[in-house]
């Protein structure tokens, strides 16, 4: 199993043409639905090659892209060189890497992927469609169990939404009231937000948690259901700190 903690998202600068722009080269029909693209790589448990379908608006949508660069430089080979799709606000699963072909269609392409593996479950198993949107979320930029020395301390984390930008961001020290945490917003649609806080903290074990809440209203729950891949999960999420004995000044 892989566990992936807080630490299997990062926030990059892409380059490349819009997936648009390289579809209107193949001059689809007025109805098309849906777009599939699809993988080099098929050595994997799905037993075919790596594919998504995507409904036509959003692969019609003007920031996604077929990228070819990121943060300034080609694609490396694992992060999908020499081009990949890139979909913002949407799980990693749709920006397939390496691809090798994109199919268009006016019904969906069925794959194990989409199918099977990437899908909405209640605790049941009952299946809600495919996952596709990120929840909002939120989290501090420290390591877990972070050791940190007593006092005022200004903690910095960050904040994200597939459905709309952050509006606000609170924070509660040792299941505490929620305090407003400071948002220092980034230019770009898809952007994280930073946030930063600013609590006194003594020696010992303490906990905080992060709550952010975008522009639709959606706000991070205390809980979410069970789902088999941990699919979607945005619950709150206390975060543990160890807070250490002030250090003795060092004596000439």
């Amino acid at each position: 199993d892989t566990h992936w903690m807080t630490e299997a998202m990062g926030m990059a600068r892409w380059g490349g043409a819009r997936l648009a722009d390289v579809i209107a080269l193949a001059e689809p029909v007025d109805d098309l639905a849906w777009v599939s693209p699809a993988g080099l790589d098929v050595d994997n448990e799905d037993g075919e090659a790596v594919r998504m379908c995507l409904p036509a608006g959003k692969a019609l949508d003007a920031d996604t892209l077929l990228a070819v660069e990121m943060n300034g430089s080609p694609l490396s080979a694992a992060h999908g060189a020499p081009a990949r799709l890139l979909v913002p606000g949407w799980i990693g699963a749709y920006s397939v890497k390496w691809i090798d072909r994109i199919e268009l269609s006016t019904s969906w392409i069925p794959s194990f992927r989409a199918d099977v593996y990437y899908r909405r479950r209640d605790p049941d198993g009952t299946d809600r469609g495919p996952a596709t949107v990120h929840p909002v979320k939120s989290t501090l930029a420290l390591v877990w169990e972070a050791e940190i020395p007593p006092g005022l301390t200004t903690l910095t984390g960050y904040a994200r939404s597939g459905a709309a930008p952050i509006t606000r961001v609170e924070w509660s020290l040792d299941d505490g009231p929620w305090e407003r945490a400071e948002l220092h917003p980034l230019t770009g649609r898809w952007a994280w937000t930073p946030f930063s806080l600013t609590v006194e903290l003594g020696p010992g074990a303490h906990q905080i948690r992060t709550r952010a809440t975008d522009a639709t209203g959606a706000t991070q729950p205390d809980t979410t259901p069970y789902h088999p891949n941990t699919m979607l999960w945005n619950a709150i999420t206390p975060h543990p700190l160890v807070v250490g004995q002030p250090k003795e000044p060092t004596r000439p």
